[in-house]
């Protein structure tokens, strides 16, 4: 069996190389595709929380408006969680992500706006910035009680309390809240995920200091999926020439 999913993992990883060297080599064909000319938005949040429906929503490109879903996973070799540990140990500057920074300039030069959401840790926000200006940051907030109960479940059996994840990726965004809490290592995975959860109580203050307080907004998904007023307000911020009706949000 482990002999069958590697040689998936190999196949899913040959066929993204082949894919994306095409692509690399249609955007040097290309050039630079003109002068960016729309705003880079980047939806965040601590993932079960709906950025891959609000992704579907900005993805309007009759109004000049495209939305991508963890496109970084999309444009590397590796999958989401090896392509997020790359980005926590080797840093974003090391060559990569360039085919990233490359798609995304070329996006920019042909929609008002171009958004990815779930790509990116908000610790590495300000160093992606460097490299496309970020136009805005759509912060998704869910329930915590729901929140929580999904992530925990959803990864019981993927990582264990000692794994990366937990010991080296968590315990990093602990200490940089300033260690709240208990002693990281006497908390259990349940505590983790809700710890996790509170970083929507300071994650969004410290982008703000860091990327400048216009540059960063916060939503409930519940608001969002209930008043339609609320998510118009949003999408005329994402791209205020866009113009949409409220039956079509609603659906």
């Amino acid at each position: 069996m482990r002999i069958i999913v590697g040689a998936k993992k190999s196949a899913v990883r040959l066929i993204k190389q082949v894919r994306n060297l095409g692509l690399s080599l249609k955007l040097r064909l290309h050039g630079k595709g003109g002068t960016p000319r729309g705003k880079f938005v980047l939806v965040t949040g601590n993932g079960h929380c709906g950025t891959k429906w609000l992704s579907r929503v900005l993805h309007a490109p009759d109004q000049e408006m495209v939305c991508y879903h963890e496109h970084k996973a999309t444009l590397t070799p590796l999958d989401w969680y090896a392509a997020f540990q790359h980005e926590f140990r080797h840093g974003i500057e090391d060559g990569y992500f360039d085919l990233y920074y490359r798609f995304f300039r070329h996006q920019l030069s042909r929609y008002a706006a171009v958004g990815d959401s779930n790509s990116w840790t908000m610790a590495h926000i300000p160093l992606l910035h460097r490299k496309i200006k970020v136009g805005l940051v759509i912060h998704l907030v869910r329930n915590g009680i729901q929140n929580v109960h999904s992530s925990y479940l959803h990864n019981l059996d993927r990582w264990q309390r000692d794994d990366w994840f937990y010991d080296s990726y968590l315990r990093s965004t602990w200490e940089l809240m300033g260690r709240p809490g208990d002693d990281w290592n006497r908390l259990n995975r349940w505590e983790c995920w809700c710890f996790f959860w509170s970083l929507n109580l300071s994650m969004p203050d410290w982008m703000r200091r860091n990327l400048g307080e216009e540059r960063v907004v916060v939503v409930r998904l519940e608001d969002l999926t209930t008043r339609v007023a609320d998510l118009q307000t949003l999408l005329e911020r994402v791209n205020p020439a866009a113009e949409f009706e409220d039956s079509e949000l609603a659906s």
